[in-house]
């Protein structure tokens, strides 16, 4: 079997949710099946790093796809024809951008549609793309996948595709945040991880903090651990008009090593998107065994179940409330955190790699 794979995703050093999710999930798909080729498909040089094996290929073709015109040449001109050309069985992408006219059967991971709950967020261009490539190719892949049962209701209610037709293989806490710590810090800090983006709803983030620090007079800071993202002026705005803005520390892009030391000296993570398909900083902050406050839409209750404290992210005094509960509580504090590292230990990178796999060989198995 000859596996094509969708790698365009794979950045060093620029790794978000996406692009983790298919280093975790091709890096195990190919050491567990050394017998099988995978062909990986990128659209500029390829680092050294995602050379995953001697059962794995790489091939590289532009243009690089950083713009929707180029998404476009790249998905649906050139990337058809090099599975034709490398004679691909199936074609794995663990990112809901596909071809919408196959040449062999796909399982794509189409994470969320967030771009359809929160569409004035997002660029018109790419919005206008989104809109017409994502159903098409949900609806092109031999088997669609996403990350949270939350988003399997969510998309079929978006694109009509029944639910039974489509697999939940939700992301996982990577092993370098397998490492709890045993007690819980004192409120020195509060954190936020993500790319700074509206949907993230960090205005009200930073609003909730000014309340909280003002009602409190905690000398508890705010750590913002991400790198700019899009429509940020709100941002810079809110920061601004803020109080106590000088008790609020924008660390940029961080490694995977300054991650983990953030999420165990936090006090708490907080994380009050509007949307989320999944949330990974929930379930990275509970394997490391920090308290999570967290959003109580969409995927977020789910992912969290009864191991967050959970607040509605358009209510900035309840956001403010809990973070004045999570640092003057220490009991809370303890249980939350017991409860979040036995809330991870039931998502494991090994079974969505697992899940991924039997629907890669159906679908295989259907085209013959």
């Amino acid at each position: 079997m000859i596996v094509g794979v969708n790698a365009r995703t794979l950045l060093s050093g620029k790794l978000d949710g996406i692009g983790w999710y298919a280093y975790e999930t091709i890096k195990r798909l190919t050491a567990s099946h050394p017998d099988v080729s995978f062909v990986l498909f990128f659209d500029r040089p390829v680092h050294a790093e995602f050379n995953f094996g001697p059962n794995v290929r790489t091939v590289v073709f532009g243009p690089p796809t950083r713009h929707p015109f180029l998404w476009y040449l790249w998905f649906e001109l050139r990337l058809p024809a090099a599975l034709r050309a490398h004679h691909c069985d199936v074609f794995y992408s663990p990112e809901g951008l596909v071809p919408s006219r196959p040449p062999v059967p796909m399982v794509s991971v189409l994470h969320d549609m967030g771009y359809e709950a929160v569409p004035e967020q997002v660029d018109p261009l790419v919005l206008r793309y989104y809109r017409r490539f994502f159903p098409r190719g949900a609806r092109a892949a031999a088997r669609l996948v996403t990350v949270s049962d939350f988003a399997r209701a969510d998309i079929a209610m978006r694109t009509g595709i029944q639910t039974s037709s489509i697999t939940v293989a939700p992301n996982a806490p990577r092993p370098i945040f397998r490492d709890p710590v045993h007690t819980t810090p004192p409120p020195s800090y509060l954190l936020f991880v993500g790319t700074i983006q509206p949907r993230k709803n960090v205005v009200r983030l930073l609003k909730a903090f000014d309340v909280m620090k003002t009602t409190t007079g905690s000398a508890v800071q705010l750590v913002v651990a991400g790198r700019r993202g899009w429509k940020d002026a709100d941002v810079d705005a809110a920061l601004a008009s803020m109080t106590h803005a000088g008790d609020v520390w924008f660390t940029g892009y961080v490694t995977d090593e300054e991650l983990v030391a953030l999420y165990k000296g936090a006090r708490a993570v907080v994380q009050v998107p509007l949307f989320e398909g999944f949330g990974v900083p929930v379930i990275e902050a509970m394997a490391v065994g920090t308290p999570v406050i967290a959003s109580n839409v969409s995927s977020l209750p789910e992912v969290a179940g009864s191991a967050a404290l959970l607040v509605d992210p358009l209510d900035v005094s309840a956001i403010a409330h809990a973070m004045e509960r999570i640092i003057t509580d220490d009991q809370l504090c303890d249980e939350l955190r017991a409860k979040g590292i036995r809330q991870a230990a039931t998502y494991s990178w090994d079974r969505t790699a697992e899940i991924l796999w039997q629907c890669i060989t159906d679908v295989v198995r259907g085209a013959r």
